[in-house]
């Protein structure tokens, strides 16, 4: 009845039920639902794989209020995959439910084409803009206060450059870089001190301007179809580069595209050995940075006037991408800058991409213990190495009254070799 569940019906009835995940789940936390637990939800998915539940509406609430952190598989004593259950249980609802009519014009007819993207960004900058004075009747309120969005009327990244930027000395490596709906449309200021950054450091690199959206999105709304339409997309827009590596900004990204093998296997077999060789290519930036340029030893002869940071550790980069210490290791490099690590670095902000959309004030109640976090540090700038945290960490602190920025860490590293003219 339920084909994408049935293969996890071992891994669902190895939840013991032991609660370790109750420690940890920041939805529960801020609820003190039992069911908002990655132990009740599996016993809502394993009664419903057990025929004894329907997918009633309260069911597909409960698991569209996962935010996706992965903090409980990492705690499970059992090892649950319970970020993988969740997203087979969207897949299910979806498939015998069906999407949201809105949403499914969105995947098949902007997302997979993917140029639209930039336009009706532009358009929607532009309304936002108008619309700013009236955000007292935007659906995104919060204690009487709307959302803090980012202007995103700009060029988009990829059209401001050439699809090859090259270094002006020595080219000392070649990578592809995929820059990801949020870097191209809204933070583009992160996308330009990536390139900055790498070229300076004699980095050639790659934007192939076909790439589309990684899928993140779709799949975490159970379009799992789409999202392989994607991955062949992507797949076919970065063959036959020559490079080294294919780096990234975003964790999100990057933690969907090490899924494509896993994607591509059963629907479309014939891709498989291509994915596989693309996401062994992947790496996140700070990763790329420490294992293959010689950055450190150019921003000790750096720095920047005495700064204290804070860093905000992404869900999606230290719990699906293994990468924590590395961003440490380069902030520390940074003479002038001093590190003050918050009580729980790694707990999520409550962003969750389009988990805050549809969930915005369970969201902001998730970050409330972050901004407070952020405030126990007395840091003048919080960094981060996800556009999305960005996002969400920037209408946290202007919630909370911090008038502190947040930055993503190559903008940090950027600004560090400008100072000194290199």
């Amino acid at each position: 009845m339920y084909p994408l569940l049935e293969k996890y019906r071992d891994d669902i009835y190895k939840c013991i039920r032991c609660g370790a995940c109750r420690a940890v789940c920041p939805t529960f936390a801020a609820e003190l639902d039992e069911t908002m637990t990655a132990r009740g939800r599996m016993a809502l998915v394993e009664a419903v794989l057990d025929g004894k539940l329907p997918l009633t509406d309260r069911f597909v609430e409960k698991m569209s209020t996962c935010i996706g952190c992965m903090a409980c598989s990492a705690d499970c004593p059992s090892g649950v995959p319970v970020e993988e259950i969740i997203l087979a249980v969207r897949a299910e609802i979806a498939r015998s439910r069906g999407m949201n009519p809105l949403q499914k014009l969105i995947a098949r007819n902007v997302l997979v084409p993917g140029w639209l993207l930039g336009p009706l960004s532009r358009i929607g900058g532009l309304t936002e803009r108008v619309l700013r004075p009236f955000s007292f009747l935007s659906p995104f309120q919060w204690k009487g206060m709307a959302r803090k969005f980012p202007d995103i009327s700009g060029l988009p990244l990829r059209d401001s450059y050439p699809e090859v930027v090259r270094p002006k000395g020595e080219v000392k490596g070649r990578v592809a870089f995929y820059v990801g709906c949020n870097i191209n449309l809204v933070y583009t200021d992160i996308g330009r001190s990536m390139i900055s950054l790498l070229t300076r450091l004699g980095i050639e690199v790659v934007m192939p301007s076909d790439e589309v959206c990684c899928g993140a999105p779709l799949l975490g709304l159970g379009e799992r179809e789409t999202v392989i339409d994607l991955a062949a997309k992507n797949l076919q827009a970065f063959a036959n580069l020559d490079v080294d590596a294919i780096v990234l900004g975003c964790p999100t990204c990057g933690h969907m595209l090490k899924k494509y093998p896993e994607m591509v296997a059963e629907a479309r077999p014939e891709l498989k050995e291509e994915a596989e060789a693309f996401a062994a290519k992947v790496m996140d930036i700070n990763d790329y940075l420490l294992k293959f340029t010689d950055i450190t030893s150019l921003l000790a002869n750096a720095g920047l006037d005495q700064l204290r940071v804070t860093y905000h550790d992404p869900c999606h980069l230290k719990r699906g991408m293994g990468i924590s210490k590395e961003p440490r290791s380069l902030i520390g490099t940074v003479p002038g800058v001093t590190l003050a690590e918050m009580s729980a670095p790694d707990r999520c902000c409550g962003f969750g991409g389009t988990f805050s959309l549809s969930h915005y004030d369970l969201s902001m109640k998730v970050g409330e213990m972050k901004a407070e976090d952020i405030r126990g540090t007395d840091a003048e700038l919080v960094i981060t190495s996800c556009p999305g945290c960005r996002m969400g960490l920037e209408d946290l602190l202007d919630k909370s009254g911090q008038e502190i920025p947040v930055k993503h860490v190559v903008q940090l590293l950027d600004e560090a070799l400008k100072g000194q003219g290199r």
